[in-house]
């Protein structure tokens, strides 16, 4: 039987940084480079003869990373496996260019699901599935992010020390944007909820990534191109030679000229509207405060408004979950995916700057989404950049972040005027 562990030796290569990345242009790429440690052995000797293909897959949020290996098996002398719940740690990278081998490690997964196959023509292969260890579960088959709990937040608490104390009780460190951190909380009720739900759910009340991720617990405002530790990553600038195929998609179904969202003013009895957008007070309106834009396309006519269908406590919860219904539509206006060779510098999140050599439409910032880099047994290596987002700093999107609030009293439907016939 063929041990998992034989005639393996550590690669020869400096580790990279993925956090601070080196611009894919100007280097000249010649050999890949995989390595994989199962419960911290280097075993990328023995799988290097066996492998058929390798695909690790990164989202830039909600969903776990997952790394899938399919090996070429013997059934007169076979694979040793390793265990369920096996610790894997990959990382990729080149051979040769500037500065000699390099990789980049690119997290420790959980081995969840084996699978072996068998066939007359192809012969029998092993396939060995893992997911993120943040996500993965325990001996008890729950992820320590999956277990519902129910406890009160009182009014007042940070972003920063909700997600500092939620990290704690997860064995993580906390990473929560700048902007973010002191952002005072109303009283809120976590009941029957998982703390990953919990954070996901503010998460889009506040336009922010929340998910654990390299030993993290994150909570980031989406679109500002920064990795686990809240760091800024750099710009990528790409040309269209340096890929190998584009794909922009737009749509217009999710147009909206404004969101709107509901609070309730105990002390005055009444209900008020917050509009962002291109926003005009909401009908049955009786008054307003702040400013915004005409409401109104090109032609005139109103743009269809998204009404958030809940009440919130305050003004400033209604905003927010408006302003995040807003950004959100504004990204889902535009996606692009990206084929270029493998890239494993290149982290989720990462703003790509696509050059004049792409035609306008897609030329520009955008922010990598979710990212797949795949090997095969002939030493083929590519990066797929998909669901890629305009980011904030992009210009299409300045006028979304920068739009005023209207606060509007909303009447009773016996007050308001009736329309003419």
């Amino acid at each position: 039987m063929a041990s998992m562990v034989e005639d393996s030796a550590p690669t020869p290569a400096r580790e990279g940084d993925w956090a601070v990345g080196t611009p894919v242009q100007g280097e000249e790429r010649q050999r890949p480079l995989w390595q994989v440690s199962v419960n911290g052995q280097d075993v990328t000797g023995t799988l290097g003869r066996h492998l058929s293909s390798l695909t690790l897959t990164l989202p830039l949020e909600h969903s776990a990373s997952t790394l899938d290996l399919v090996l070429a098996d013997n059934p007169a002398n076979p694979l040793e496996l390793p265990a369920l719940d096996a610790t894997l740690e990959i990382a990729l990278g080149w051979d040769g260019g500037v500065g000699g081998a390099i990789l980049y490690p690119l997290g420790s997964f959980t081995l969840s699901a084996l699978s072996s196959v068998g066939d007359s023509k192809t012969g029998c292969t092993l396939k060995l599935s893992a997911t993120s260890a943040a996500h993965s579960g325990t001996s008890s088959g729950a992820m320590p992010t999956q277990g519902q709990q129910a406890r009160s937040w009182l009014a007042g608490t940070t972003i920063g020390a909700l997600v500092g104390t939620m990290a704690q009780e997860l064995g993580l460190k906390p990473a929560v944007g700048a902007q973010l951190a002191e952002v005072a909380l109303p009283h809120l009720d976590q009941v029957n909820e998982s703390r990953l739900s919990f954070l996901q759910r503010l998460g889009r009340q506040h336009d922010a990534t929340a998910l654990p991720l390299a030993g993290r617990l994150v909570f980031l405002a989406r679109g500002t191109g920064a990795n686990a530790s809240g760091q800024e990553l750099p710009i990528v600038a790409l040309e269209a030679a340096q890929t190998s195929h584009w794909e922009l998609t737009r749509s217009e179904a999710q147009t909206m000229g404004t969101v709107q969202a509901r609070y309730h003013d105990v002390g005055s009895a009444t209900t008020h509207v917050v509009s962002v957008g291109e926003a005009k007070p909401a009908g049955g309106a009786a008054g307003s405060s702040g400013t915004g834009g005409s409401g109104t396309g090109g032609d005139d006519q109103p743009k269809p408004a998204f009404i958030i269908n809940r009440t919130f406590r305050t003004k400033a919860e209604a905003e927010a979950a408006a302003r995040a219904k807003l950004n959100e539509l504004a990204r889902q206006k535009e996606q692009l995916k990206l084929t270029l060779p493998g890239a494993p510098e290149i982290a989720s999140g990462t703003i790509i700057n696509l050059g004049a050599s792409f035609r306008p439409a897609v030329a520009g910032l955008w922010q990598a989404g979710t990212i797949t880099h795949q090997l095969d047994k002939k030493g083929g290596f590519t990066t797929i950049l998909d669901q890629c987002k305009r980011p904030n700093q992009a210009p299409s999107m300045a006028a979304t972040l920068s739009s005023a609030a209207v606060d509007s009293i909303l009447q009773p439907a016996s007050q308001r005027p009736v329309p003419p016939r």
